[in-house]
């Protein structure tokens, strides 16, 4: 029996070795427990489904998708707009994934099309229904790296691969913003890490510094930014108009924003 209670200590060791980050079990969440943490977490025991997070099963559900292509990822990173943007399908896309000239990261906020299926193929864990004002789906394979930004709260759940996180809390920060910065800088600097596992959720409050790597030949991602509550969640995704008008007015202009950014041009 001795092996059994060393277990969980043997996992949480190794988790501590390659995460920085505070280690949280998501049966322990609820939604707003966000309002609870003012530094990273990373969660742990979320239920998914490995095969959906597949590349081949990735392209049979989403790859009809539209999506923008763009290499300047410091641009992105610091504007939130994609530049020298190519519109493709994420199908089309996954042809080149592997090839030299190939775009290897893909980062998109999702319409409304999109989000559905977001949620209908992976789910949403309840306990993060009030952090994602802003639904995405990030993809690729491994790659420089996106440089160091700051934005709304985020999570990101890692549905397959690998990625390594490198934060700093908000104020100065020891590298120059938007501008990339070779990894092995990074490690020796005294800046946070975490080594994001699949099945993982990453947790940053707001304007937290962020710097990331994918690490696996295959990435898949969907996460959120921004805070919101269930009913304004509900309106934002189905753009319920109805919905809308019975929230609080200091949520509806955010709402009407996301909505916009959800796909509803009304």
């Amino acid at each position: 029996m001795k092996w059994l209670l060393a277990f969980p200590l043997a996992a949480a060791s190794e988790t501590a070795q390659r995460c920085d980050f505070e280690v949280v079990q998501a049966d322990k969440l609820r939604p707003g427990f966000e309002n609870e943490y003012t530094h990273p977490i990373l969660i742990q025991g979320t239920p998914w489904n490995r095969e959906q997070a597949s590349l081949a099963s990735f392209r049979r559900v989403f790859g009809n998708y539209t999506v923008r292509l763009t290499r300047n990822l410091e641009f992105q990173s610091r504007a939130g707009v994609k530049p020298e943007a190519n519109t493709s399908t994420y199908d089309a896309w996954a042809d080149s994934l592997f090839h030299q000239e190939s775009v290897p990261y893909v980062f998109e906020f999702c319409n409304r099309d999109l989000c559905q299926q977001i949620e209908s193929t992976f789910g949403i864990p309840t306990y993060l229904k009030n952090s994602c004002l802003s639904l995405y789906l990030n993809t690729g394979t491994v790659a420089k790296g996106v440089a160091f930004h700051q934005h709304r709260q985020t999570w990101g759940w890692l549905l397959a691969g690998q990625k390594v996180w490198y934060v700093a809390p908000p104020g100065t920060l020891p590298f120059q913003p938007h501008r990339h910065v070779e990894e092995g800088k990074l490690q020796r600097s005294s800046v946070q890490r975490c080594f994001q596992e699949e099945g993982e959720i990453v947790f940053l409050p707001q304007d937290w510094w962020h710097a990331t790597f994918n690490k696996a030949e295959w990435n898949l991602a969907i996460g959120g930014q921004g805070d919101i509550s269930s009913n304004a969640f509900e309106a934002v995704r189905g753009a319920d108009a109805a919905k809308i008008r019975k929230l609080p007015k200091e949520e509806i202009k955010g709402v009407l924003q996301s909505a916009v950014e959800n796909g509803h041009g009304e």
